[in-house]
């Protein structure tokens, strides 16, 4: 935090996954991570600085409920959401196949925060089409549009056996999603 506070930098990133409800003593792990968290937003905002929960898993990827309940309990004012579009339960950037669970709807999740986002990550996987092919990208631009969301989106290439090159797989994602903005 010190070292942002130097920099300079207005946001700094936590990761915020969730704990597996089968997890013995989970609400006393719950209440320490709260706690945590909570010395730290305050640190933080005593300096200026935001907290941004990313919604990356440590060890279970989370819902939007997880998040938005992690950001209840802390309960600071400097606390957003960073929304890592690919790190969601059941979404298809939690394994390296690529799939989904089809009884879970990921893009749901993204609603549910986005009204509290304040940067978003934009996980590119499959782009040799000229198109992300894991992700529903018009539908994530859609709901990012519906919660009024102007701020900075970052483009994460997560290569999954594309046959691009680096510099053309990224030439490729930006297009896309500027094609979208």
């Amino acid at each position: 935090m010190d070292a942002a506070i130097t920099l300079g930098a207005p946001l700094v990133r936590l990761f915020a996954g969730a704990i597996p409800e089968q997890t013995p003593d989970h609400d006393s792990i719950w209440v320490a991570a709260v706690s945590a968290f909570h010395r730290v937003t305050t640190y933080a905002d005593n300096r200026g600085v935001r907290i941004g929960l990313h919604n990356h898993p440590p060890a279970v990827a989370p819902t939007g409920e997880d998040i938005l309940r992690l950001i209840r309990d802390i309960d600071q004012p400097n606390v957003t959401v960073i929304m890592d579009t690919g790190q969601w339960h059941g979404s298809p950037g939690t394994n390296l196949q690529g799939t989904s669970d089809p009884e879970v709807d990921f893009y749901a999740y993204m609603a549910q925060v986005a009204p509290q986002t304040s940067y978003v990550r934009a996980k590119i996987y499959r782009i040799d089409s000229g198109m992300e092919e894991w992700l529903d990208y018009p539908r994530i631009v859609g709901i990012l549009k519906a919660a009024q969301y102007d701020g900075p989106i970052s483009i994460v290439y997560e290569d999954r056996n594309n046959q691009s090159a680096y510099p053309e797989a990224l030439h490729l994602a930006v297009n896309h999603l500027r094609a979208l903005l």
